[in-house]
């Protein structure tokens, strides 16, 4: 539990361990090579690599939708968290920007997760590590409901066509930027009559209908052939 008192003591917490890291947040304390991008290495463990060649965990926030913070119970609390008068104009998206940056950086976060609104933080230009969502499939367990069209025959020159064009949408633009960590391809997506099954624990836990897909396309032959 976070009480209200303790925040100064995380804050000098964190600046006393940020002396530590790179400007990626990477820790000095375990070098790599340097290769100018996020990337993996072994060393008897996996680890995430920074631009700079240091040892990186990922600690990152998701969820930040812009929309919620204007909504009915809470946009008059934002107005006064922002100094700002009203949420619609203009100066909205760089306010939030700015607290959700100084928020990281006061805890310790040093990830922009998947689910986040990446045309308020990255604007104009990226300041942290985050993710780039890229949704070649869209067959996540928390929608309630999901088309058989929308499990795609992976193995179908469709799909390569339409995996190429999105590439060339989504992932070509930020090919150069350093603070690309990775890319988030679908979210907890319904690959097996497993996924299927309830989950009252979770979001969209219903029981499942099978996707169609395991029963027609290729993918079940050489899910099969796999096992």
């Amino acid at each position: 539990m976070l009480l209200a008192g303790n925040s100064n003591i995380i804050t000098e917490v964190t600046e006393m361990k940020r002396r530590e890291l790179d400007r990626f947040g990477g820790w000095t304390g375990k070098r790599f090579k340097a290769t100018g991008f996020f990337r993996l290495e072994k060393d008897e463990r996996w680890w995430l690599v920074t631009p700079e060649g240091n040892a990186f965990l990922s600690f990152g926030i998701n969820h930040l939708h812009p929309d919620l913070w204007k909504q009915g119970y809470n946009h008059q609390a934002w107005e006064k968290r922002l100094g700002l008068d009203d949420l619609n104009s203009r100066k909205f998206a760089p306010a939030l920007k700015a607290w959700f940056l100084q928020t990281c950086r006061q805890y310790g976060f040093n990830t922009v997760g998947v689910h986040t609104e990446l045309s308020i933080v990255n604007n104009p230009q990226s300041s942290m590590p985050y993710m780039q969502p890229i949704h070649f499939v869209d067959i996540p367990h928390w929608k309630p409901e999901i088309p058989d069209s929308n499990f795609k025959d992976v193995f179908s020159d469709e799909f390569t066509a339409h995996c190429d064009g999105m590439a060339k949408k989504l992932a070509a633009p930020a090919r150069n930027d350093p603070f690309l960590l990775g890319y988030a391809m679908t979210d907890c997506p319904l690959l097996t009559e497993e996924d299927c099954r309830e989950r009252p624990d979770v979001i969209g836990g219903a029981r499942r209908k099978c996707p169609n897909w395991l029963a027609v396309s290729p993918t079940k032959f050489a899910c099969r052939r796999s096992r």
